[in-house]
């Protein structure tokens, strides 16, 4: 559901004058490790950059992790 959301704001910034354009999304329920083991870091890689690679995806893990993309 987060990379529905992300995709979801990004296309909403795609057309916005700003010099920088990111999403950032805060996931209370899931770690980076279950998020990596399930495949959705190489979704983000091959969908969201490919379609969005003007707009920064930063995400926040229940674990404290952040990556950003």
């Amino acid at each position: 559901k987060s990379l529905k959301n992300a995709n979801k704001a990004a296309s909403q910034l795609e057309n916005a004058p700003a010099n920088e354009k990111i999403v950032e999304i805060k996931i209370k329920d899931g770690t980076w490790k279950e998020f990596a083991e399930s495949g959705r870091e190489e979704t983000v890689k091959t969908n969201f950059k490919e379609k969005y690679p003007d707009t920064e995806l930063r995400i926040e893990f229940s674990d404290g992790v952040k990556k950003q993309w």
